[in-house]
């Protein structure tokens, strides 16, 4: 199992970060809609395969892994941290 840190960076802006905390940080704040490569890409005016090799190099997974994931992390954190039911 491939751990990421999953910090919800709330606020922050993305302009002016390197090309990989842009993506974290989108994804961070997005990761509950469906979050697809195209919309990324546009938002960030950052390319596609960009985006891929760098999630790949800073995470060992492929795009979707990496979004379910982190999904799959904060779904964890919220079931030891809350009083929430598993289908909230």
């Amino acid at each position: 199992k491939v751990s990421i840190q999953y910090v919800p960076l709330t606020g922050l802006e993305t302009e002016g970060k390197d090309p990989w905390q842009a993506v974290q940080h989108y994804i961070a704040l997005h990761y509950q809609e469906e979050v697809d490569l195209e919309k990324l890409s546009q938002e960030l005016g950052i390319a596609k395969h960009k985006i891929s090799s760098l999630i790949k190099e800073h995470t060992g997974l492929l795009y979707r892994q990496y979004i379910n994931q982190i999904r799959i992390q904060e779904a964890e954190r919220l079931m030891h941290s809350t009083q929430l039911s598993i289908t909230e």
